[in-house]
């Protein structure tokens, strides 16, 4: 559609706010910095919360709570796919430096998004009074469930009207500011949840203090989009048919897309509940926080690149073989160590947190581990598929990937538990990612997949051999604990880095230390990144 930004009354563009590409190393850097922080805070919280809250709550109301929860997840299927085609849009506009679509790409999904949200709570409203004909749980705990459910679907709800303006410092590679918000946000739900349950109350109070910390936390965000575009105008007058027809032709493959992630991860407890029962469900919930916490912190520079792999596509630039190759191996180099850290030290890590209580869900966690590897490992490529015009293929894998999670799960949930859920999710989405997502961005990139196993895998997947060698070298040793366990699992993966640095080769290790320098003097005020 042709830029209309001559009739716009928003401020003219100007540097500040529409950084040029000379920044754009120190910008990606310092979005990636803020979202390791926040990443952090919040895994670090929600691991120290795991057992504090399953002490006091005991394993059958926490079991329930997560059941709940899992169900508010489906709902944001109704955003249907317009978040992930905003967040692109966005970025598009930013590049052309064009208020004015931007504007009103924003305004029009708002105003959807505010009748989505209504509709929300009243799905999540119909399934809390029918709780227990759904699951497997008692009269009692169905009314308990009842009651979160629709505090929960009123927040669920109320993001929507929300949504449109955390894609503003995304599309603007800006998401360091919100990264702060989430860690205050997450600093406050944890000290509030620590607050209520050793006052003596219960799930339902617990679960209505959080949630208006979180309703804060909205406005929070709002607030950064203002500061990220000042020029933003969110106008009745804006609302245009035609920008949402703009993106509905991408919303589609990204709704469908969404659903298979959606059914894929938020399957497994609800299959659980159904045969097994809440109780089961917390299990599971142990090995599935874990194993997100994981690809959290593996996944934020695959999230970062999204804004500059569409502002590539968007100019035309001939980028994006060095962020397949280069993600690639830099994702698998982050993602290596922590997945295998994740299965070797299961057992300590669960029974220190959350103890023997659950010792079925240690087997769960290092089935988990094998997903964790590989979809953080190839993220990039999942991330190129859907910022350059593969959506086609992502949505396609995504959608096979969750019938094979639902089918798997099923089949494997009643004999072996959480354990047989993990590896009905790892075994289809590492099939996926491996054999369908890396193919189809190379072929969008122009890249010979042999290229990128030969210069984006094989310099991080080797090394893990030899740290390996010498985890359990150091393991026959010291002995065995979490402390011991901790301190082997250091001593590996400074040894994983010294052979990586090695695979890579003195190009490009003069290229990240080229890197690293602009990005000292970009922050020092010495200059700025070419």
């Amino acid at each position: 559609m042709a830029s209309q930004s001559g009739n716009s009354a928003s401020p003219a563009p100007d540097r500040t706010v529409w950084h040029d590409d000379g920044r754009q190393f120190g910008v990606l850097a310092q979005n990636m910095a803020g979202r390791y922080l926040a990443i952090a805070a919040d895994i670090l919280i929600g691991l120290l919360l795991l057992p504090y809250n399953v002490a006091h709550l005991g394993k059958s109301e926490y079991g329930l709570w997560m059941l709940v929860a899992s169900v508010t997840t489906y709902a944001s299927l109704l955003e249907l796919g317009y978040g992930g085609a905003l967040t692109k849009y966005v970025a598009k506009y930013r590049a052309l430096r064009d208020p004015l679509a931007l504007n009103q790409i924003v305004s029009t999904t708002l105003a959807l998004y505010t009748g989505i949200g209504l509709v929300v709570y009243g799905a999540v409203t119909a399934i809390a009074f029918n709780l227990d004909h759904l699951f497997n749980v008692s009269a009692a705990q169905a009314a308990t469930g009842r009651t979160v459910l629709l505090i929960l679907g009123a927040y669920v709800g109320a993001t929507f009207a929300f949504r449109p303006f955390g894609t503003i410092p995304a599309g603007f590679q800006r998401t360091h500011w919100s990264s702060f918000v989430s860690i205050g946000t997450s600093s406050a739900v944890a000290l509030v949840n620590v607050l209520v349950l050793a006052a003596g109350y219960g799930l339902v109070p617990l679960v209505a203090a959080v949630t208006v910390v979180r309703f804060v936390g909205l406005f929070a965000y709002r607030a950064v989009a203002y500061r990220t575009f000042p020029g933003l105008q969110v106008r009745p007058s804006h609302v245009r048919l035609d920008r949402l027809k703009e993106l509905t032709g991408f919303s589609i493959y990204m709704l469908l897309l969404d659903i298979g992630w959606k059914v894929s991860f938020s399957s497994p407890p609800v299959v659980i509940g159904a045969i097994l029962g809440s109780v089961a469900v917390a299990s599971w919930t142990v090995a599935e926080r874990l194993a997100q916490a994981a690809l959290r912190m593996t996944n934020q520079m695959n999230d970062a690149l999204f804004a500059v792999i569409v502002d590539s596509d968007a100019r035309r630039a001939d980028r994006l073989r060095t962020i397949l190759v280069q993600g690639t191996r830099m994702s698998l180099a982050s993602v290596i160590p922590v997945g295998g850290g994740m299965a070797l030290l299961a057992h300590p890590v669960v029974m220190a947190f959350v103890g023997p209580e659950f010792a079925d869900a240690v087997s769960a966690v290092q089935a988990l581990a094998l997903m964790v590897i590989v979809r953080g490992g190839f993220a990039t490529s999942l991330t190129m598929l859907k910022g350059a015009g593969g959506h086609r293929a992502a949505t396609v894998g995504s959608l096979i990937q969750a019938a094979a999670t639902v089918v798997l799960g099923v089949l494997l949930v009643s004999p072996f538990g959480a354990t047989g859920a993990a590896i009905g999710l790892a075994v289809p989405v590492a099939a996926v990612h491996v054999l369908l997502f890396v193919p189809a961005a190379c072929r969008l990139a122009g890249v010979r997949p042999e290229a990128v196993l030969w210069e984006g895998v094989w310099p991080a997947l080797w090394p893990a051999g030899i740290a390996a060698a010498a985890f359990f070298g150091l393991r026959g040793w010291l002995g065995d604990g979490l402390w011991l366990g901790l301190l082997q699992l250091a001593g590996a993966v400074v040894v994983y880095v010294a052979c990586f640095g090695v695979a890579i080769g003195s190009r490009d290790r003069r290229f990240y230390t080229a890197k690293l320098r602009e990005l000292v003097h970009w922050r020092s005020g010495v200059g700025v990144p070419a």
